[in-house]
This record gives C-alpha cells, sequence and structure tokens, in this order.
C-alpha cells in the first residue's frame, strides 16, 4: 500500500491497516495482502511502515545493495519520532550512495567482538604459556574489575574513557598497584586484539595516556648492621625452625622465597645436594646453593616430599610471613640504620642476595644466572652457557659472605693486598 505517512497512520492496529490495504488494491485491481501477513506502507524512495500480526510497527528502508534487495528496520516507530525516522532514511540513502551497505555496517557491529570475547580468547591462546602468578592476576582483573565494567561492550567501542573511569574507581578505593595492573593488562589485551584481527591496527589503544601514579622503585636490600641484626634475631628462633631455616636459604642462595618454601623437594637435589630444580614463574630452573645453604639443607630430617614441609602433614611451608614479623619487631638498630615499615622479607633475601653479588663483582651473567633470571636478549648472550662447575664457586662466594654478614662478621672476603685492597681473591674454578 503506497499513502502518505502521519503520526495518526503510523499508530493504526493491524486489523484497521490490513483492510485500508485491501481496500486500496481492490482499488488498483491488485492482490489483496493475505491474512497473518505483514502489511507495509510505502511513502516514497523505499521508505516505509511495516506492522505485524502482532502489532509491532516499525519504520523500514527498502533498497538495492550490491544487485541484492534488503528490507532494513530503521527503528520501532515507539523509539522514533516520524519525522526523525525520514530523516535517518535520508542518511542511510546518502551511505548507499558511497557505496556503503547502512544495515551490512550495523550487523557488523552486531557480531564485533566485545572485551568479554576478547578476554576468552586472551585466556585460551595467550596465557597458556605465562606463569601461575600472571595467569591469576590476569583472572582476578578480569574478572573482578573490567569484564563487569566493560565486557559488554565492542572492543572497537571502548575508548580512554571507559578505562579511566574503572581506574578512577580503584583509586577511589585506594588501590595504587592495582590500578598500573589493570592499566597494563589492558594494553596487552588490546595490542593483541590488533594482532589477531579483532581491533583495526590504526586504533588508538585507550590505556594510552591514563593518569598512573609514578612506581615507587621496588625494593631494598639489607645494609651490613641489619644483616647482623637480622641474623642474631634469626638466631633467637626456637631450634628446629622450619621458616627460621628457609629464610637462610633464601637469603644464601638467592631464590625466591615462595619457590624455597612450597617448591624445594628432596628428589630436586642433583649434583651432591648443591643445586635443586625447581619449578619457577616462567619453567623449570635450577637454583645453586652456596656451602652454607648445602649444610642446612643437609642438617634437616626428611620428613615427606619437601625440604621445608609445613604444620599440615603432607604440605609445604607456606610462607615466612610470621617468622618475618618477628624479626623485625626483635632486630635492635642503631639511629640511622632501622628497618623501613615498607623492608619486606622478600627485600632482606632476595635483593639482598643480588645486591651481595654486585658488592663481590659477581660479572652479570652469572649473576642473572644465580637468581634465576633470564639472560638478556641479544646475540653476545645466546652463546652463553654456563653449568654447576661454573655457577658453584659464585655461589660459595656469596653464601659464605651473607653467612659471616648474618654472624656480624666482615661481609667481604680477605683481599690480596690487605685491608681495603681493590682486587678480591676469588676461589680457583673447578
Amino acid at each position: 500500500m503506497r499513502r502518505r505517512l502521519d503520526r495518526k497512520l503510523v499508530k493504526l492496529p493491524y486489523r484497521r491497516l490490513l483492510e485500508l490495504a485491501r481496500e486500496q488494491a481492490r482499488k488498483e485491481g491488485k492482490a489483496a495482502p493475505a491474512e497473518g501477513s505483514n502489511v507495509y506502507v510505502y511513502e516514497e524512495r523505499g521508505f516505509a511502515l511495516r506492522c505485524s500480526p502482532g502489532n509491532a510497527h516499525a519504520y523500514i528502508l527498502d533498497y538495492r545493495h550490491g544487485g541484492r534487495r534488503r528490507v532494513a528496520t530503521l527503528a520501532r516507530v515507539e523509539d522514533l519520532d516520524l519525522d526523525d525516522a525520514r530523516q535517518r532514511a535520508g542518511a542511510w540513502r546518502d551511505q548507499l550512495r558511497r557505496g556503503i551497505d547502512p544495515a551490512g555496517e550495523i550487523a557488523k557491529k552486531k557480531a564485533a567482538p566485545t572485551v568479554a570475547d576478547l578476554w576468552a580468547r586472551v585466556e585460551a591462546e595467550h596465557l597458556p604459556g605465562r606463569s601461575a602468578s600472571t595467569r591469576r592476576m590476569y583472572r582476578d582483573l578480569f574478572g573482578r574489575y573490567i569484564v563487569p565494567a566493560i565486557g559488554d561492550r565492542r572492543i572497537e567501542d571502548v575508548r580512554r574513557a571507559d578505562v579511566a573511569a574503572i581506574l578512577a574507581g580503584l583509586a577511589a578505593r585506594g588501590k595504587t598497584v592495582t590500578r598500573r595492573h589493570v592499566n597494563a593488562v589492558l594494553s596487552k589485551s588490546f595490542k593483541l586484539a590488533k594482532l589477531w584481527g579483532m581491533l583495526d591496527e590504526s586504533a588508538p589503544l585507550p590505556t594510552a595516556g591514563q593518569e598512573l601514579p609514578a612506581p615507587r622503585r621496588p625494593g631494598q636490600a639489607l645494609s651490613d648492621p641489619q644483616l647482623a641484626a637480622i641474623g642474631r634475631a634469626l638466631d633467637a628462633e626456637p631450634a628446629g625452625s622450619v621458616a627460621a631455616v628457609a629464610f637462610k636459604v633464601a637469603l644464601l642462595c638467592g631464590a625466591r622465597l615462595g619457590e624455597v618454601c612450597r617448591r624445594f623437594k628432596w628428589d630436586g637435589l642433583e649434583h651432591g645436594g648443591r643445586v635443586v630444580r625447581v619449578q619457577g614463574k616462567t619453567g623449570e630452573r635450577r637454583c645453586y646453593l652456596g656451602r652454607p645453604a648445602a649444610e642446612l639443607i643437609a642438617a634437616l630430617p626428611r620428613r615427606g616430599p619437601w625440604i621445608f614441609p609445613g604444620r599440615k602433614s603432607g604440605r609445604p611451608l607456606q610462607d615466612v610471613r610470621a617468622l618475618w614479623d618477628r624479626l623485625k619487631a626483635r632486630v635492635e638498630l642503631p639511629a640511622g640504620h632501622e628497618l623501613p615499615a615498607t623492608f619486606r622479607a622478600y627485600d632482606a633475601s632476595r635483593h639482598t642476595f643480588v645486591s651481595a653479588c654486585a658488592r663481590l663483582r659477581i660479572e652479570e651473567g652469572r649473576r642473572q644466572l644465580l637468581s634465576g633470571h633470564k639472560l638478556p636478549k641479544g646475540a653476545h648472550w645466546s652463546y652463553y652457557h654456563l653449568g654447576p662447575a661454573d655457577l658453584l664457586p659464585d655461589a660459595d662466594l656469596v653464601a659464605e659472605a651473607l653467612a659471616r654478614g648474618l654472624r656480624g662478621e666482615s661481609f667481604m672476603p680477605t683481599a690480596e693486598g690487605g685491608q681495603g685492597a681493590d682486587v678480591i681473591a676469588f676461589p680457583a674454578r673447578a
């Protein structure tokens, strides 16, 4: 049926529109619309009203594109004024003249991947190659903060303001570190979206330019007086304290406290108890035990598979937090040498070990291997192959120096040329 649309006509019920359509068909000698079929009231150039038997009224545009006829819905009548519907139809016709299919573009947008879709792919394809702690962090951040906020948003529609709103909410709750982590995880995920073709390569990253607090320089190391004070506090621990021995071993070998507590196993010992094979953050690696650390482990009784068993049978020691709190409360230091409130057990062990390596002039590549870090990238480092025979003398040197420091003795080994000489006499290598 063809006639000029008006605001009364577009609200007529289906039965009345069907009668008008049949009446016009009889006058024009055309086939009348069948009962139960949609009624179309065309105005001009494909713009029309469609009414279904269920009284659903909608504005449509009937057009051809690429040799195909399409009938696309502009809007429901209750959602759009008649004049606005005419303007939208005109805008669509302008797109058609430029070779763009407006309904096709809308369909593409509806099918475009959302942030939730991106997270599903990141979890399935990116995370399996990451460490367990990284996988936990991604799942926690996406599950608690990102997906609830913008999970249903199309990737291409996410703007800087959307990310800024998430970060502002975290700032209001005092989650400074989480803000940086959320922004970093989103940045990586959107870069992967570009790599996977889910986002146009020229699209700006919504995480770029976000205002984030400057990260503090992480970590600190024990000074010589602090190291001696920690040694005295450790000596005050009860005999047989598993946590105290675990902390000492972590300090003397540079392994992460979590690795020492939860991943050091008796069946992982190699090379006469001088090397421990552990599953680290980025895969299996070896921890090299200087003689003082190896002797501490050798003196322990075997009570299950873990070198440092926990209180619960069949479980490893979980952490040394309670021990560290006791040590900090127990240490007595002169003014100017107090332990800061932010000083962590991780600082007192791993950071102190690596700093000791530097003080003893252990070469960079050896420091990396002793502490379990990856070697730097570059052709030079690809030829760098050292084993236990090369690294254990260095591990001995560092562990013995730290053991002396814990006893309150001189940290540095005896140097050739007398006290204060610049050249240190390193032990002969095997």
